[in-house]
């Protein structure tokens, strides 16, 4: 196997234990990751173990991101220190393997090489993802855990070698491993050294959920001080040496682009410095938002017609239920789960009662408004935004500028919150293209009326649920459900996930008086 799987998580250890935080000064232009970084091995251990090593380093050493400012970025308060950079070695491959896989539990010989499978996906897609509610499932759980116990594993073989004992009579707690039967202590670090020689375990043995310590207790967050004290950075405090400021209006039918702009009506404004057409949008980059603001709204622009211009929200729910209605009759469904026989169930049914619900299409409408600042200097392409993605945020950045992906430097802020929204990169690809326009940083900040007219919705779906009740008025099997949500060329084209028909079948125990069920 590679060398370094789990190496960088005891390196870490020894790197975290050795250095004296009250000592040790901040680089002037920052700290350098070491080179072995650059080697990371395809597993759990690896991946997520080297990320430990940055992060904990970072913390001691007050180190910032490199940059023309002066060496540190705004990327300041402690917490936000600890962010892993937009790299394609911290590429989330857990988060893949928890989708496409699951709780599949691979044999030994097999662990790293779906490992390194995943990581190879997830890097060509630049996926450094944190969402899908899968940061504590599937990035915790087969990342996270696994570097954890690889490195515990590693550092104890070192200790039994080192006292010429068995690892089974060793115990590991609060950074010291201990040999109870000679009264022997000593803490990880003594271990780190010779631990890295070993090699990492492919499934290594996890706490049992009575030995866990941390997990399942509520522990101090670390990002609540800064946020107290105003310290913590978001998007929107970033503030750059000659930066302007600007804000857009794009077409307020999705996929519509601009037909005519009078730029010569506001650029004479007082602090306008430039209108912008990006073809489905304008911006207005100015010196200050509220500026950029005023003269936005006092653009004359004109967008293209489009055969959607009319379509409303009940139009598309008579889609669905057109589409349902088809799907139904068809039998065009896709069955997701199904079991006992509904079919009878119904039959004998003394009566059946049927509801269909409609959910809107809704926007994540968060608290922060969404912002990116850019600049463009040197070949380089820097972006300072609150980003879900930064890997993928840099990808789609350096494909648009053609530039190679290691010319886009991502500087990571907190996220005024995110449900999703600040995984898209639209935000950060528009502050480029009109960072591209000028010489000094912008920052784009959407107006909240952007924010609902643009966002990547949830998508609207409608439900159709039935229930069969007996004689007594005891429902038999549980709901029949039908789910839609079915994008077809008559609809309008919106930013969403699709997806098709779906048809879930279950039926249940009867729920008689005294009798138990599923609901």
């Amino acid at each position: 196997s590679p060398p370094g799987q789990a190496v960088q998580a005891v390196q870490a250890v020894q790197a975290v234990q050795a250095v004296q935080p009250t000592t040790v000064a901040p680089p002037a232009r920052g700290f350098q990751a070491p080179s072995f970084l650059s080697n990371m091995a395809t597993t759990a251990a690896g991946v997520a173990a080297g990320a430990f090593l940055f992060q904990g380093i970072n913390s001691l050493m007050g180190s910032h991101h490199n940059s023309p400012l002066g060496g540190a970025s705004p990327l300041s308060s402690p917490a936000a220190d600890k962010e892993a950079p937009a790299n394609k070695e911290y590429a989330n491959y857990a988060l893949a393997k928890g989708f496409l896989a699951g709780e599949a539990n691979f044999p030994k010989f097999l662990v790293e090489t779906v490992d390194g499978v995943m990581l190879t996906a997830v890097k060509k897609l630049n996926m450094q993802l944190t969402g899908g509610s899968a940061s504590v499932r599937f990035t915790g759980m087969h990342a996270m855990r696994v570097a954890g116990a690889a490195a515990r594993s590693m550092l104890m073989q070192a200790a039994a070698k080192a006292w010429n004992v068995s690892a089974e009579e060793l115990t590991a707690k609060n950074s010291m491993i201990s040999h109870a039967s000679s009264n022997r202590s000593a803490p990880y670090a003594e271990f780190a050294t010779p631990a890295a020689t070993l090699s990492t375990p492919a499934k290594p043995r996890l706490k049992s959920e009575k030995e866990f310590s941390l997990m399942g207790t509520s522990l101090p967050r670390l990002d609540i001080p800064v946020k107290v004290t105003g310290e913590a950075k978001f998007g929107m405090d970033v503030s750059l040496p000659g930066m302007k400021y600007a804000t857009i209006k794009a077409a307020a039918v999705f996929g519509s682009k601009v037909k005519s702009v009078n730029t010569n009506a506001v650029e004479n404004l007082p602090g306008v410095r430039k209108v912008v057409n990006l073809g489905n949008a304008v911006a207005v980059i100015a010196d200050g938002y509220w500026q950029a603001k005023n003269a936005l709204e006092e653009l004359p622009v004109e967008f293209e017609k489009s055969e959607y211009d009319t379509i409303n929200q009940s139009n598309i729910y008579e889609q669905y239920a057109d589409d349902m209605d088809a799907a139904l009759r068809d039998d065009d469904l896709k069955k997701h789960h199904q079991s006992g026989n509904v079919k009878k169930a119904m039959e004998e049914a003394s009566k059946i009662v049927e509801a269909e619900y409609q959910v809107p299409f809704l926007a994540h409408a968060t608290m922060e408004p969404m912002n990116c600042t850019a600049w463009i200097h040197d070949n380089t392409c820097e972006l300072w935004c609150g980003s879900q993605n930064p890997l993928g945020f840099a990808g789609d950045v350096a494909e648009l500028l053609d530039m190679d992906i290691t010319q886009v430097i991502v500087h990571n802020q907190f996220l005024g919150g995110g449900f999703g929204r600040r995984a898209e990169t639209d935000v950060a690809k528009q502050a480029a293209l009109l960072a591209k326009e000028v010489d000094y940083p912008v920052k784009l900040i959407w107006s909240r009326e952007e924010d609902i007219r643009h966002d990547v919705y949830r998508e609207a779906s409608i439900s159709r649920m039935r229930a069969a009740l007996n004689s007594e008025v005891f429902p038999l099997p549980l709901p029949i459900s039908f789910f839609s949500n079915i994008i077809r060329l008559k609809q309008p084209i919106l930013p969403m996930i699709s997806k098709t028909n779906s048809f879930i079948i279950r039926i249940a125990k009867p729920m008689c008086p005294g009798a138990t069920g599923e609901v």
